[in-house]
């Protein structure tokens, strides 16, 4: 039987090439995620600073991964540090006194804004260092003198060519100690490394504008003359056997210097990519797999033909699954091909968005793509298993048969696939209620697929029957080709499923993700709009100083002020640590910029050791007013809080709120993010407003403005990730809606040959065949966009037990998206092989001769 596999796939390569493109699209799609989600992994980015201490053998810093207790549990949460750690100045007298150490350099750095904001030369963020900080990477002096005074500044040349500064010019320096005015002394230049934008201050104003204390980033070691180097960094250790302290050497030096500020950025890209692969991949199996049965069922007459010439089942079952298996092999390989072309564009897309790390590239790796061929040769397997034995138990007498009406489309297996995946979907919507606002796309994601495969098994029940109902009309007004075109639909279920089948794919996926997206979107903003009441808010790209904040309490109508520090803390509860949002704010302040709705505990007597939750972060680690509880810092630093109370809504502000005189020194650049202003009634400072904020590098914006941004800015990232999650995704159902029904272009020749004989024209003909594809794709349009807008609904739910006013947002541009799409794939697909079947003749068509 494999000769009869090979010759047939010979001789009906047209519907084997559906199968084809099928699959090397769908193990492209497959291949593309698994080879950009391994580059996500494997990525280790230039960090900032990587570079800075390339001049000294032996490096002293705090290490940045943190290992915090579980709670009651045994083990340990470990993990990086989003606030880079420092370490204290007095380690410098213990290392000093370690034999063979010459000398000890202390260096500080920290985030800074030149004013007018917005100017750096190699397109980092600047920053400040202490002038002996300098010697460690080391860079040397081009034009000028070292700072001797407190206003003096050294800047290197990437910063000076973009601020148009030279030796003499002034500079206004924003920093998290306040804003610094210096005159430039001199310019300086490293050599082999990665520039970094840097102000080089004197060690005394270094100390006091990063705001840093006793504390230093590191320790550079210079060995005595003669003194082995490793030798030296041991004793250094012994000396310094603290806790967190890493003593370094070689390559080493540049690795956990400072924390990864990629790190989000990092994970957020791998459960996007996540959600892409399952996306990706369900699409790819349910496309393959309904191809694959259609293949089979186009052949019916011919596996009949087979067994009346004495094939046995399983002889037949063979062929099939052989067939199948070199179609798999061929389109498999020619996915892997496809999928590192992909790669390297959807990495590309994901730099240029934001959302991967600068630097980031994907392309050919084995083990991903050794993945990607084994997935398409199983998929091709489990996609013919069913359609095989389907195959074999055709009956020899079938080949005597000419009707066009498929018999007995609902199989056992159809049934129990369906009703399955309706209990699996049932069960989902009611765990959807269950698992909260954090498990709501995931879930709702899995709840589309689920029906998805229930409208498809279960299809043949339905989908025929709207569609002539959708059809009805035209059949009213076209008598001659109406009732023709409807009763095409009838008789051909198996076409119409298949046909419908991609069509349901794309507008349930389609609609259902970027209509969670905006739905959630949409009830943030609204939220933030109902709970909060300052007037102006102000933000800066750097950060503002803190002194800030004192400026804009001394506007004349600005009643109340709320510096922001944002920062990620770590939560105990039980034997779990859980990361959430926070945010050091003024506690006594906050209520006035912000409509605070108490749920339990109270607002009034905040004590220092307080904090306050939403009541979204509450349910999420478990805290309740009243208790206390063990809180973790961003570096890493322990404290005990009590919960004063638990509110509705921050309004725009994190889960998690504690005193900003507690969040500060946890801070490695203290700066604000944020700044929340109130004003008097029938008042109107913005210009003062605006003034000021442009003191500090800042803009000052009214809240309704500021609201409008965010949607904005939200509803913008939205369609970044529609496009990005599944754009490749819906290309891909596109082109299988296409390949479906160029597929039963060869049993549709002999159809248009009978119409002709029978004394339709061509342009009925075309009409028909037209009229018939198009009310297909509505019907299953519809079907598709009904399942969409259930696992809406479902979240949409799930947003209203924290957010009462959360409504379902239907994204009406994705429909007509899908819809423009699925019609014109529809129209192109149907009518060349239309105009094709239209040129032969029809009397040799319809004898069966070719």
């Amino acid at each position: 039987m494999l000769w009869t596999a090979l010759r047939t796939l010979r001789d009906r390569w047209i519907l084997f090439a559906g199968s084809f493109v099928a699959l090397a699209l769908g193990v492209g799609l497959v291949a593309t995620n698994a080879l950009v989600i391994s580059a996500a992994v494997r990525f280790d980015p230039v960090l900032p600073g990587a570079d800075r201490y390339t001049g000294v053998p032996i490096l002293v810093h705090a290490e940045q991964e943190l290992r915090l207790p579980s709670g009651n549990g045994p083990g340990e949460w470990i993990g990086e540090a989003p606030e880079t750690r420092r370490i204290p100045a007095a380690l410098t007298g213990r290392i000093a006194a370690v034999p063979g150490v010459a000398q000890v350099i202390a260096d500080r750095w920290f985030t800074i804004q030149l004013l007018p904001a917005g100017v750096n030369g190699s397109g980092g963020t600047p920053v400040g260092r202490s002038w002996s900080g300098a010697a460690l990477t080391p860079y040397r002096m081009v034009a000028g003198t070292a700072p001797q005074a407190d206003g003096d500044l050294v800047v290197s040349a990437s910063l000076a060519r973009a601020a148009g500064a030279q030796v003499g010019s002034t500079l206004r320096v924003s920093t998290p100690g306040g804003v610094a005015d210096g005159r430039v002394t001199g310019i300086t230049e490293a050599s082999g490394v990665t520039p970094e934008d840097t102000v080089f201050f004197t060690d005394a104003a270094a100390a006091r504008l990063s705001a840093a204390g006793e504390q230093v980033d590191a320790l550079g070691v210079q060995p005595a003359a003669g003194a082995a180097t490793e030798q030296v960094a041991a004793g250094i250790r012994d000396a310094v056997a603290t806790d967190g302290v890493t003593v370094a050497t070689g390559t080493a030096r540049a690795e956990g210097v400072v924390a990864d500020p990629y790190r989000q950025a990092r994970e957020d890209m791998v459960a996007l990519l996540a959600m892409t692969a399952v996306i990706a991949g369900f699409v790819a199996v349910f496309v393959v797999a309904s191809t694959f049965a259609f293949t089979v069922a186009e052949r019916r007459r011919e596996i009949a033909l087979l067994r009346l010439v004495g094939a046995a089942p399983q002889d037949v079952r063979r062929m099939v699954f052989r067939e199948s298996m070199v179609v798999g092999a061929l389109g498999a390989l020619a996915g892997c091909g496809i999928g590192v072309v992909g790669a390297g564009f959807l990495a590309g897309r994901l730099v240029r968005n934001g959302l991967a790390p600068p630097g980031f590239t994907a392309g050919a790796s084995g083990l991903p793509l050794v993945i990607a061929f084994v997935v398409g040769l199983l998929v091709a397997a489990l996609g013919v298993i069913s359609a095989s034995r389907r195959a074999a138990r055709v009956a020899p007498v079938e080949a005597l048969r000419d009707a066009a009406a498929d018999r007995r489309v609902m199989t056992g297996g159809r049934w129990f696939a369906g009703v399955l995946f309706l209990v699996v979907a049932a069960g989902l919507v009611i765990a959807l209620r269950a698992a909260g606002a954090e498990a709501a796309v995931p879930i709702s994601v899995v709840v589309t697929e689920a029906l998805i495969i229930a409208g498809t098994a279960l299809g043949p029940l339905f989908l025929p029957h709207l569609t002539a109902l959708l059809g009805r009309p035209l059949a009213w007004l076209t008598p001659s080709i109406g009732p023709l075109v409807l009763q095409n639909i009838r008789t051909g279920v198996r076409r119409t499923v298949s046909t419908g089948a991609p069509v349901m794919l794309t507008a349930a996926i389609a609609v259902s993700t970027l209509g969670v997206g905006a739905t959630i979107t949409t009830s943030v903003v609204d939220e933030n709009r109902a709970h909060t009441t300052a007037s102006h808010v102000v933000e800066a790209a750097g950060g503002l100083p803190g002194q800030a904040a004192t400026a804009f309490a001394g506007v004349p109508g600005v009643t109340a002020v709320t510096p922001v520090i944002d920062t990620e803390l770590f939560a105990v509860s039980g034997d779990t640590v859980w990361s959430v949002g926070g945010a050091g704010v003024d506690l006594g302040a906050v209520s006035r910029t912000h409509r605070l709705d108490v749920v339990s505990g109270s607002l009034d007597g905040l004590a220092a050791d307080s904090v306050v939750l939403t009541r979204e972060g509450a349910d999420m680690v478990g805290w309740k007013a009243g208790e206390r509880h063990t809180l973790y810092f961003g570096d890493g630093s322990r404290t005990e809080v009590a919960v004063a109370a638990v509110v509705v809504s921050g309004g725009g502000l994190p889960g998690l709120l504690l005193s900003r005189e507690s969040v500060a020194p946890h801070v490695h650049d203290p700066m604000l993010t944020t700044v929340y202003l109130a004003t008097g009634a029938g008042t109107d400072p913005s210009g003062p407003i605006t003034e000021v904020a442009g003191r500090y590098g800042g803009t000052a914006t009214s809240t309704p403005d500021w609201l409008a941004a965010q949607a904005d800015a939200a509803g913008r990232a939205n369609q970044v990730v529609f496009s990005l999650l599944i754009g490749m995704a819906l290309l891909y159902s596109a082109i299988a809606i296409a390949n479906t029904l160029l597929m039963s272009a060869g049993r549709r020749r002999r159809e248009v040959a009978l119409l002709r004989v029978a004394g339709g024209t061509g342009r009925q003909v075309l009409t028909a065949i037209l009229y018939e594809t198009l009310t297909v794709i509505a019907g299953a349009l519809l079907v598709g966009i009904a399942v969409a807008m259930t696992s809406l609904i479902a979240v949409t739910g799930v947003l209203r037990q924290t957010d009462p006013g959360a409504h379902v947002v239907v994204p009406w541009g994705a429909i007509a998206v899908v819809v423009v799409t699925s019609l014109a794939a529809g129209v192109v697909a149907v009518l060349i092989p239309s105009r094709i079947a239209l040129a032969g003749r029809a009397l040799s068509l319809v004898a069966g001769r070719r």
